[in-house]
């Protein structure tokens, strides 16, 4: 028998105390001023079932929670330690707290059925388990007797339950022997096991789950009735399994015939009740019956103002689903019920192709803030096919059928706009006193501009351009294609010394993208591909080759690579390429018989209201939201005041600190190693004059079109492979295009 010393004996001051003499200030945030802590919300799901939540404040950010019989037991670090606190769940109040010093991490926390608050935690490198009497005294347990531990047994959780029984979960290796029949004795393998304990300590049984051909023990709770539940992987999947008791009764497992479980494995956040699983997939909160092998979509968990990754509690109270987590924004957790029931919420909706996980974020942050609307999606594309989510809700806008905000992103919103389709922003910019036109970028809002009307908009933007060293460049911007090989030739180069273009897409699709409005009249509804421009295009593509690089920075310094071609998101981009050639670049943008040759493309969610809707004010309340809360650090932001603020924010050095002393972090770096090692810390007003510039000069969209770059693709091979001449293929192109925006109409 080996005996594993689970804790030692230390004196541990526990200090009672009560908590919430007096309430506290709720943080103001985005929409949510002087409100209370205390809201409701609603989703429409299948068959017309309504939910509405409830969130409470819980005063305080915790680490860990659970809850029971109606009480919330919560964890978190303070001054003098570990704080332990015991709320009220009906509306988070708090009626005990216990403070424990020198607890360095806290693994678990459940109840006894001695109504003790059990603790699994680390003081002093050691990991002790913990129990606190309603009297506010600490025990700690020690001399655990654990049998057959096999080999470098770890301790990964303890739990306590109602019925006087402790779970003990261990991660270790045996020889293969133990557990499969031809297995060697010499050969081990990992396994989880879940030793079940009495009061005294004494094993009464184990579980396991051996690791091996993928099997995992992935999570361990209990069901609605207190019933130690385990649930694993293997090769064929998931299944669920009663752990044997008292009783040593063996149970079946269930096996779990969905696919949905694929996120589980790393977040392990579950609930069991009698017949099935409560877990998350794909935002939703799912009902997994075992009765019947049944998936049932409850709540999308963004229209109830919940992101799953803040999640620290998932649990079942009869028919509530109860959650506890710690928002993003605030610095307090939330106890949440969700329940069914209706609201005075209207509903309104969110078209998509795929819900990104920052716009559900976006999302569940705006349904928590205010009280008058639910936001929810609908999401259009279906086995990873896109093509047919884009005219699937294409023909659900012509036919009147659209969700009330509408992501257009690929759906030819140009051609949908000319017919009515969307709300001119424009109108409602006029009417609001937070959001004009005035607060916005200007120069980039009158490039998406479609016969003077912004039909969609987006919180961020991003650049598209070409550069070179200035000694290159030589202050020319906005070149056609002959001006640009012209320049290349007068440095000895040629189109191969343009470096840039993705290994995602070909040069063909990258420059369509940019110059797909020169070729296209979107408000006449008109296309010309038979013109010189699109020609001198097709001609580049056939050229072009690139050059195989052992070191892009040897390539510039060499003069092999004359311009880069690529994306723009921040002043330090501008920096770093100017470190990269020795010299400051200048923007000689794509090539084009018109404009500058810088592009923009909106980052994120690109939004547009239907016009149908009947809802098109509250609509519009949350592309402001979107606008004012949307930009996440990655291309410059959209509101005017956020843009001069990252402008600014481009001068400053930013710090981390090293043994409690400052040190300059790097914003941008390049490297490559034994060559180079380039780290942009700050840049000067010069630099952030340049990108201004380059901003106020935007004149085009990097746009890609679905359908018209399709048609030009299947074409071009033509000429590519000298079957046909340019001529020819151009012609072709026309007609297709053309008769595709006919149908369009």
């Amino acid at each position: 028998m080996k005996r594993i010393r689970l804790g030692i004996l230390i004196a541990i001051i526990i200090i009672l105390s009560m908590v919430g003499c007096g309430k506290k200030q709720q943080t103001e945030t985005p929409g949510n001023h002087g409100k209370q802590p205390v809201q409701e919300q609603q989703i429409s799901v299948e068959e017309d079932i309504q939910w509405s939540a409830t969130h409470a404040s819980m005063l305080e950010k915790y680490e860990l929670a659970t809850i029971d019989n109606g009480r919330i037991y919560a964890c978190r670090y303070g001054n003098e330690g570990l704080i332990v606190s015991v709320l009220e769940a009906d509306n988070a109040t708090p009626v005990d707290s216990y403070v424990i010093p020198n607890v360095s991490e806290i693994k678990s926390i459940s109840i006894n059925s001695a109504r003790e608050i059990c603790l699994y935690c680390t003081i002093e490198n050691e990991d002790v388990f913990l129990r606190i009497n309603e009297a506010g005294e600490v025990n700690s347990i020690e001399d655990i007797q654990v049998e057959d531990l096999g080999v470098l047994p770890y301790l990964k959780n303890v739990y306590a339950d109602s019925n006087g029984l402790y779970y003990l979960w261990y991660e270790m290796s045996v020889p293969c022997a133990e557990v499969y029949e031809d297995g060697e004795e010499d050969v081990y393998t990992g396994l989880d096991r879940i030793y079940v304990k009495d009061q005294e300590m004494n094993t009464i049984i184990y579980e396991q789950v051996p690791d091996s051909f993928g099997n995992k023990l992935v999570s361990f709770a209990f069901d609605e009735e207190g019933a130690p539940v385990l649930l694993a992987m293997d090769e064929d999947g998931y299944y669920v399994r009663k752990v044997r008791t008292t009783d040593c009764k063996e149970y079946e497992p269930n096996r779990i015939e969905t696919s949905d479980l694929s996120n589980l494995e790393n977040s392990g956040i579950v609930a069991f009740a009698r017949d099935g699983l409560l877990y998350i997939a794909e935002g939703f909160l799912c009902m997994y019956h075992i009765s019947d092998c049944r998936v049932e979509k409850l709540v999308e968990l963004a229209s109830v103002g919940i992101w799953e990754e803040d999640i620290m509690y998932l649990g079942l109270n009869g028919s509530n689903i109860e959650i506890i987590d710690n928002y993003k924004g605030f610095d307090h957790s939330e106890y949440t019920v969700i329940r069914e029931g209706e609201s005075e919420r209207k509903c309104l909706t969110l078209g998509v192709m795929t819900l990104q996980p920052e716009m559900q974020e976006m999302i569940a942050t705006f349904n928590r803030y205010q009280n008058e609307v639910t936001l929810e999606t609908v999401a259009y594309v279906e086995d990873y096919d896109y093509e047919a989510g884009y005219e699937k809700l294409r023909l659900d806008i012509i036919q009147g059928k659209a969700p009330d905000l509408i992501s257009v992103y690929g759906i030819e919103y140009e051609s949908l706009s000319n017919v009515g389709a969307f709300v001119d922003l424009y109108t409602l910019m006029q009417k609001d006193t937070e959001i004009s036109v005035d607060s916005l970028v200007s120069s980039v809002l009158e490039v998406y501009e479609v016969d003077s009307h912004l039909y969609m908009i987006a919180p961020a933007f991003r650049l598209y351009t070409m550069w070179g060293a200035t000694s290159v460049v030589k202050d020319k911007n906005g070149v056609s294609v002959d001006e640009m090989i012209q320049l290349l030739q007068e440095q000895g180069g040629d189109i191969n010394s343009i470096y840039g273009f993705s290994a995602d897409e070909s040069p063909l699709t990258t420059l369509c993208s940019f110059s797909m409005d020169k070729f296209i009249d979107w408000t006449e509804g008109t296309c010309n591909f038979s013109s010189t421009e699109f020609g001198q295009i097709l001609n580049f593509v056939k050229e072009y080759e690139g050059k195989p690089l052992d070191s892009f920075y040897s390539a510039i310094r060499n003069k092999d690579i004359l311009l880069t071609l690529g994306m723009i998101s921040s002043v330090e981009d501008y920096c770093l390429e100017s470190e990269l050639y020795g010299e400051k670049v200048q923007f000689i943008g794509y090539p084009t018989d018109s404009g500058t040759g810088v592009a923009t493309l909106f980052s994120r969610d690109e939004l547009a209201i239907n016009s149908k809707s009947e809802y098109q004010q509250e609509a519009w309340e949350f592309i402001k939201f979107y606008i004012q809360n949307g930009y996440y650090g990655f291309g410059f932001p959209i509101q005017q005041e956020q843009f001069d603020r990252v402008l600014q924010e481009a001068l400053e050095e930013e710090y981390v600190y090293e043994n409690g002393e400052p040190v300059v972090c790097a914003k941008r770096s390049y490297m490559e190693p034994n060559i180079v090692s380039i780290h942009v810390n700050k840049c000067e007003q010069e630099d952030v004059d340049v990108i201004r510039k380059l901003v106020d000069n935007v004149s085009d969209k990097f746009q890609y079109n679905i359908q018209i770059q399709k048609i030009i693709e299947e074409e071009v091979g033509a000429y590519m492979q000298n079957q046909k001449e340019i001529e020819e293929v151009c012609s072709i192109i026309q007609r297709r295009v053309q008769l595709y925006l006919d149908e369009r109409k």
